[in-house]
């Protein structure tokens, strides 16, 4: 394992003239463009932002249905049944990043994002008049799902095109759009929902997701890419590695070497088993509020988002400064402490909310550092579908763990409220959670120690 990861620092070392360690694992710092002037490069980021503020921040947000289905649209149906809805979501917003990054690969982040915009605004307008719980799975789940996909990865993917030297800063930064959506739209929805309804209250939300996918459609572009490798014009040297330098890489042959690459396999599954307790905190967090009795448990899951805020802009400075894999393995092993140390004992409010403003803070990272990560170890032309790659398998994650959570909460099979036969409700879901953290975490310290050992530098 150690000799085949640093067979892949030698080999991005080489693509980029570096000798000293620290340098083979950092992306090319010659960014693509003066990033302190460019105005065009400021509004990408803002693109960015508006992007993952209606795409991810939306999707943040609809933990806070699982409760209003539970209780008052299907109460006869599981906590596991509901879940599925929101679930859905969550994978398809990773689930197609692999083809999303295969078609911004040939057609550019525009597009992408035009059509995501139309499919997520036609799936909030169906999912405002559903009544049933298949029409809900299509318009909620599928169809703004698959349309959020389109508009987060061509989001991400736009911003990292256009930054090198600050790329995990200028990631944070628009990453907090997903923090500030993740804040706005439950508010909006437990202020408008007892006023006017379900169905107007999606429709007021769907106004503002418009007015800033306009805003993004209309700023994000691509930043012109370098050719990848093609044969020269004069003859190919002899010999079957030199033939094989000059060869155009083809998709297949980026997916085969992706998988072969040590240091990639080893920050997918770091990533996948982190996702598993991040999501199911996530989606069931109002429903674990309710049942341990805090007080308007809706604006947990808002104080989470608003502490996600800077928990996607400071560990993003830091990964610039500090190394990515550092800051990475810092954060995913405090979120793991908090979880098991804090969230899985507790019985009182305060303390509930103090796990949401730290795990909100902390956890944030993982989702939009990963992109970074895989920058860090890979060539220019293979990131999109590495990323892409990365986030479909994370779908998986996305799509099972809220229903295996779900499974978890035997207290409220029928309907929410605090349970009289356990003492902790909510202990093996909280436990699945805090273990899935724990073991990400482990596995990210791994892929650290594979690329530089115990050595104290910048990684």
């Amino acid at each position: 394992m150690e000799k085949s990861a640093n067979e892949d620092v030698s080999r991005l070392s080489n693509d980029r003239a570096s000798s000293d360690l620290e340098e083979q694992t950092q992306l090319d710092t010659k960014a693509p463009v003066n990033e302190t002037q460019s105005k065009e490069a400021l509004l990408i980021v803002v693109g960015g932002f508006c992007a993952l503020f209606v795409s991810f921040g939306w999707v943040n947000a609809t933990g806070f249905f699982e409760a209003y289905y539970q209780h008052d649209l299907f109460p006869t149906y599981s906590p596991s049944t509901i879940t599925w809805i929101s679930s859905i979501g969550f994978a398809f917003l990773y689930l197609f990043s692999f083809p999303m990054g295969i078609l911004i690969r040939r057609i550019g982040c525009r597009p992408v994002l035009l059509v995501g915009s139309i499919l997520h605004v036609l799936g909030l307008i169906t999912m405002s008049f559903s009544t049933q719980y298949y029409q809900l799975v299509l318009s909620q789940g599928i169809c703004s799902g698959l349309g959020s996909s389109a508009i987060f990865y061509a989001g991400v993917t736009t911003v990292s095109q256009w930054f090198a030297k600050r790329q995990a800063f200028a990631i944070g930064i628009s990453a907090s759009g997903s923090s500030l959506g993740g804040m706005i739209f439950p508010a909006m929805v437990t202020e408008l929902m007892p006023r006017i309804g379900f169905g107007w209250t999606v429709r007021a939300t769907t106004l503002v997701i418009v007015v800033l996918l306009l805003i993004a459609n209309l700023v994000v572009k691509d930043f012109p890419q370098p050719s990848p490798p093609a044969a020269p014009t004069r003859s190919a040297p002899q010999g079957n590695a030199a033939a094989e330098d000059v060869k155009q890489p083809t998709l297949a042959g980026i997916v085969i070497d992706a998988f072969k690459s040590k240091l990639f396999i080893l920050t997918t599954l770091a990533g996948v088993l982190f996702s598993f307790g991040y999501f199911v905190t996530l989606i069931l967090l109002v429903t674990v509020a309710t049942i341990r009795g805090v007080p308007n448990p809706v604006y947990t899951l808002v104080i989470l988002n608003a502490a996600s805020f800077p928990g996607r802009i400071i560990p993003g400075a830091l990964a610039d400064k500090f190394g990515r894999y550092n800051t990475m393995c810092i954060m995913t092993f405090i979120s793991a402490v908090f979880t098991l140390a804090l969230y899985l004992p507790t019985q009182d409010s305060g303390a509930f909310i103090a796990y949401c403003v730290l795990f909100g803070f902390t956890s944030a990272s993982m989702v939009f550092l990963s992109p970074t990560l895989v920058y860090q170890i890979s060539k220019p032309y293979e990131v999109g579908v590495r990323i892409g790659i990365l986030y479909s398998l994370v779908s998986f994650s996305a799509l099972f763990g809220a229903p295996i959570g779900g499974a978890l909460l035997p207290e409220i099979t029928k309907g929410l409220g605090p349970s009289s036969n356990y003492t902790e409700p909510g202990r093996w879901l909280i436990l699945f959670c805090g273990l899935c953290q724990a073991l990400g975490c482990v596995i990210f310290v791994w892929t650290r120690w594979a690329v530089a050992g115990c050595k104290m530098v910048r990684v």
